[in-house]
């Protein structure tokens, strides 16, 4: 039987929700789940339930020096126990590229085994699904697996049944079953992205709920981000808003935007969820590309950036100085929401979704 592959990918967990391709592809060519060696503690909530994904290791810190990270050397203990397999390196940052190959070395990973993604190059504007399928095209060849389709699949999270039962019940509680429901979430951690003030995330919400008057908007965001979402809860001012920001645990939030009529928020980790169970979305970009790291999703997705499409840059440099997301105005976002087909409500609680 073919030992399991190890995919080596740091980054945010949108990162990681777009790696599912990745892990997907290499878990069908070689009959086994891929074990995954990350940073982000989240890492294995957001990835439950995966079949394509088996262990995940965690390392703090790739950059702290060997002998004073416990992580890193536990790693390097681990790989030692394993099966050899391929080791796939998914690495954006040059200067810590080195470190984990040097980690890897350590761990018994032999040359011959590391498939290093960044010899592989990738395009200017090319999407990070687009660029990992490539890289899965290559690592599923080195395992002499049959080749892959010539469009990648869309990034995938999975919702069990239990958890699905436990959101309704939880909207129930909050007297939201039986309403549509959009979630917002207006605060990202990427702060160098930029903000969206206040007032306009105000704007947005007053005019969604002019549309649809049943609805009730659910405001996420995590417990430090808090003071963030109250003041946009404020701003508002509706009673139709459910401030949930420390009440929403992944999980539950995952679970949530599988049957939310819909989503807006700015580019960042639950954007990617959201597209990765379908739910229709408006994501807001400021300096990052989105046509490099766009969510997709089966879901009907609307990006909403300052520069109009016509004048958009040819490369991802000049767009990181031009854009800016401070510059979006309110009626673009929700007229881009406006154009998301509806889902309507959820399930009543106790039904099967």
């Amino acid at each position: 039987m073919t030992p399991p592959p190890l995919v080596v990918r740091f980054g945010s967990l949108g990162d990681l929700v777009q790696s599912t391709v990745l892990l997907a592809a290499l878990a069908r060519a070689s009959g086994r789940p891929c074990d995954l060696v990350t940073g982000h503690g989240q890492a294995p909530a957001l990835l439950a339930g995966l079949a394509s994904v088996g262990e995940v290791r965690l390392v703090a810190s790739r950059r702290r020096p060997y002998l004073l990270s416990p992580d890193q050397r536990a790693l390097v203990a681990w790989l030692r126990r394993r099966e050899r397999s391929l080791a796939c390196l998914v690495e954006t940052v040059d200067a810590v590229r080195p470190k984990l190959r040097r980690l890897l070395a350590r761990g018994g990973t032999h040359d011959a085994d590391l498939l290093d993604a960044a010899e592989l190059g990738r395009g200017r504007l090319e999407h990070t699904v687009d660029f990992l399928h490539r890289v899965a095209a290559a690592a599923v060849a080195c395992l002499d697996g049959p080749p892959l389709p010539p469009r990648p699949p869309l990034p995938q999270l999975a919702v069990s049944d239990a958890e699905r039962a436990e959101c309704l019940d939880w909207l129930a509680r909050h007297g939201c079953a039986g309403r549509p429901i959009v979630v917002v979430h207006p605060a990202s951690r990427r702060t160098n992205r930029g903000r969206w003030p206040e007032e306009r995330w105000a704007g947005v919400l007053r005019q969604l709920l002019a549309v649809e008057p049943e609805a009730r908007v659910v405001l996420s965001g995590s417990a430090g981000e808090s003071a963030e979402i109250a003041a946009v809860g404020r701003a508002a001012a509706d009673r139709r808003l459910l401030a949930a920001a420390g009440d929403l645990p992944l999980r539950r939030l995952v679970a949530l935007l599988a049957f939310a009529d819909s989503f807006v928020g700015l580019d960042s980790g639950p954007a990617h969820f959201a597209a990765a169970v379908g739910c229709p979305l408006v994501a807001l970009f400021g300096r990052a590309d989105p046509r490099r790291v766009a969510p997709r999703g089966a879901g009907s997705i609307e990006i909403v950036a300052a520069l109009p499409r016509e004048s958009w840059p040819d490369d991802p440099f000049t767009w990181q100085h031009l854009n800016r997301l401070e510059a979006i105005p309110v009626d673009a976002v929700a007229a881009a929401w406006r154009r998301l087909p509806r889902r309507g409500p959820p399930p009543a609680p106790g039904a099967r979704a």
